[in-house]
């Protein structure tokens, strides 16, 4: 889950946004992924899945919740579905989301006003585990993506190094 920061004050910026989800397999976590998205243009990328992810994202589409849909027959990987994403997409700034995560509300729009320093070519989030407490294996994951997640993006924007975006 991406959590937009509250305290940080930026100046707005209007640009227009797609959002690329690519995703093998991720039939029962797709429709939370993409409801959480609040951008002017989605695209899902079902890679070759074999749970019925292709149905769901059809009727995502029919819903009028997904804007292009592409279900590759094969799983071809998420590099080819991404740039197959990247040639639909006619928003000036692109977000590629994970298909088993769910943006808290306002991310993208909190996002975007670091687009304003011509400098910057990316944003990353922080990441949290949303089930944390359902099991001992979600609770070393949390407390790993606190350590090694979270805090590494802090040591390298302290060292001003150039962060991994993962998306």
């Amino acid at each position: 889950t991406f959590y937009a920061s509250q305290d940080i004050r930026l100046p707005p910026i209007t640009l227009t946004t797609s959002a690329i989800v690519a995703g093998h397999n991720e039939s029962r976590a797709i429709r939370r992924c993409v409801e959480s998205i609040e951008a002017d243009q989605i695209v899902v990328v079902d890679d070759g899945s074999t749970d019925g992810m292709c149905h769901i994202v059809q009727q995502l589409k029919a819903e009028g919740l997904v804007d292009k849909v592409f279900c590759l027959p094969v799983r071809s990987s998420k590099i080819t579905a991404i740039n197959l994403a990247l040639t639909e997409c006619t928003g000036e700034i692109v977000f590629i989301i994970d298909a088993d995560t769910v943006l808290a509300p306002g991310a993208i729009a909190a996002a975007l006003p670091y687009f304003a320093d011509p400098q910057v070519g990316g944003v990353c989030c922080n990441l949290k585990v949303a089930n944390e407490s359902a099991s001992l294996t979600t609770r070393f994951q949390s407390i790993e993506y606190a350590i090694s997640i979270s805090m590494g993006r802090q040591v390298s924007d302290a060292l001003d190094l150039l962060p991994n975006i993962s998306g």
